[in-house]
């Protein structure tokens, strides 16, 4: 695992790449959607990140992350997205990448990593927890 390398996608191509990876979080999102809007919220400070399969060049892990600040965390890593595909999973690949996260938020001066959770992702809370992870707030949302 420690030889493995992380990307960012900073190219179309590279985005659309990342696709199949995302979509198995954000299955909603259709490829096109996807892409724009990745492209777009690149200008506010989102970066997307990927590590490939060596063998095949496939991109089997992603994370999707940017930093602010405010008032009531002060600078913070916020992770939008994290995602593996299903036959890669449990293999170490997000681990990489919260470890990767962990190290640049530090680098980068932030006081703390946050990440919002769906309630059904048992896997997931695990590896959070694992990590040190605390359940401490209720996110809550409108549709309008």
């Amino acid at each position: 695992m420690d030889d493995i390398k992380i990307y960012e996608a900073t190219t179309k191509e590279e985005i659309i790449r990342c696709y199949p990876a995302v979509h198995q979080l954000r299955n909603h999102l259709t490829e096109e959607i996807y892409t724009v809007k990745v492209q777009s919220i690149r200008n506010s400070g989102y970066h997307l990140m990927y590590i490939p399969d060596e063998s095949s060049e496939k991109i089997v892990s992603i994370i999707g992350y940017r930093m602010f600040d405010n008032l009531a965390w002060g600078k913070i890593f916020y992770i939008d997205d994290i995602s593996t595909l299903p036959e890669y999973r449990n293999k170490g690949y997000a681990s990489k990448l919260l470890d990767w996260s962990i190290d640049k938020a530090k680098s980068d001066g932030c006081e703390q990593l946050h990440l919002d959770t769906g309630f059904d992702t048992q896997d997931a809370h695990r590896l959070y927890l694992k990590y040190n992870f605390n359940f401490n707030c209720h996110h809550m949302a409108i549709i309008l």
